[in-house]
């Protein structure tokens, strides 16, 4: 099994570093461009900063920033009017320059977690902005020896008008609504659930109507004309036979999630099983089917450890998904079953974990897949809100929830190895994004 992304959360992939390396030069390209009127130029770095937190998050918009900053520091020319050093950073001026990290962070809040509510954003914005003025006011009336209402006066210009240009624009952001028919693995259901909330926090009119089994299953209700605008599998075998069968489009296809697969006992029950090596010495054993991603990855880890004719010797319930293998545990209906780690910890009062797969023992990646559905009946409305909701699916804000419900954020290992290199050709880059996520 590939354990690379539980232990890359904290970095960012190889693109993630290119995108934030793109605005930080962006914004080293337009920040030095001024007007210089009065002590306090107007600058098109609130623009290029608000831009930032809607391309990249709020994470990686400041960190590109921060970048930024530590660029002008070193004497490279890129803060207004063309201007470098500590003497620009720390100088009368330089409370603005520091004031938009909290600008960045407070907006990029509002920007990032309520991106159909105009009103909170705009709020978010606004409080920003307020905190970067009080900052850079403060700081420019101490260092220029001025009163705080003239200081004021002199450094409001330039950030509000850019602060409006991106008011103005925000204000044509489009309105969502319609149906979408999403089938989910049933092993993502409380996450799914929470994920949904939040969505419609942000876009209320938009219904999400969930269809919660195993994979196999929900594959083979496609095939036979279900109404799906999102599959999100926990294998990618379902996934990518409905992409040959032409029922799934390859393209929008992306695998988000990667998860564990556990053996598990019911809680206090006794067991002289220690791991899957010694699985037989149950009494019984709670095993989804065949046809289920989680009693396939079972029964390869069976194969590869060499004991599946005596699993197959074993009295077994098979359960029709990993929810009923679960609750067979859960309920004391059986000494031991097998499921991934995001169940097992979602009823964590009721069972416990006896150990993971061995790393030899399961070569196949646990990846969840998700990708669009054709739907004949979807209207475009139907059509606009499910593509909608896949892209929020791969947000920031989502991943939090998944990786809260204790899945990891997939990396692949092609990233990894450009990860890798990128971190020996660009050390300082990396050293600075890490300083700041922390």
């Amino acid at each position: 099994m590939n354990n690379t992304a539980t232990k890359t959360n904290s970095k960012f992939t190889i693109q993630q570093i290119a995108m934030i390396a793109v605005m930080t030069a962006v914004t080293c390209v337009l920040a030095p461009l001024s007007v210089p009127i009065g002590p306090v130029p107007i600058s098109l770095t609130n623009l290029v900063i608000y831009f930032s937190l809607f391309i990249l998050g709020t994470k990686k918009g400041t960190i590109s920033y921060l970048i930024y900053l530590l660029i002008g520091l070193v004497g490279i020319p890129v803060f207004s009017g063309f201007t470098s050093g500590p003497g620009k950073l720390f100088g009368p001026t330089g409370g603005y320059l520091i004031g938009f990290i909290p600008l960045a962070l407070i907006a990029g809040y509002f920007i990032n977690h309520f991106h159909n509510k105009k009103a909170l954003r705009f709020l978010g914005m606004i409080l920003g902005t307020a905190v970067c003025y009080a900052l850079g006011t403060t700081w420019l009336a101490i260092q220029a020896h001025m009163g705080f209402q003239a200081a004021l006066m002199a450094g409001v210009m330039g950030t509000m008008m850019f602060g409006t240009t991106f008011v103005s624009a925000e204000a044509e952001t489009p309105e969502l609504k319609g149906e979408v028919y999403a089938f989910i693995a049933a092993s993502l259901n409380n996450a799914m659930e929470e994920i949904q909330k939040n969505f419609n926090e942000t876009y209320p009119d938009v219904e999400i109507l969930y269809n919660a089994d195993s994979s196999g299953t929900l594959q083979t209700q496609i095939e036979e004309g279900a109404r799906c605008d999102i599959f999100f599998s926990a294998a990618t075998k379902q996934m990518d036979a409905l992409v040959d069968e032409g029922l799934a489009d390859k393209d929008s296809v992306v695998n988000l999630l990667e998860n564990k697969v556990v053996l598990i006992k019911p809680k206090d029950g006794e067991t002289k099983v220690t791991g899957f090596e010694n699985i037989t010495d149950a009494a019984n054993l709670a095993l989804a089917g065949e046809d289920v991603p989680v009693g396939q990855y079972s029964r390869e880890i069976f194969d590869n450890l060499g004991i599946t004719d005596e699993v197959n010797k074993m009295e077994i319930n098979e359960g029709k998904n990993v929810t009923d293998v679960l609750a067979s545990v859960s309920e004391g209906s059986n000494e031991v079953g097998i499921v991934y780690a995001t169940d097992a910890a979602s009823v964590a009062d009721s069972v416990e974990v006896i150990a993971e797969a061995p790393e030899e023992s399961l070569k196949t990646p646990v990846l969840y897949p998700a990708g669009m559905v054709e739907d004949k009946e979807a209207s475009d409305d139907d059509k606009a809100a499910a593509e909608a909701f896949l892209e929020y699916l791969q947000s920031d804000e989502a991943l939090e929830v998944f990786e809260k419900y204790g899945f990891a954020a997939y990396v692949n290992d092609e990233k990894t190895d450009d990860m890798a290199a990128a971190e020996e050709t660009a050390e300082p880059t990396e050293e600075a994004s890490e300083d700041t996520a922390e």
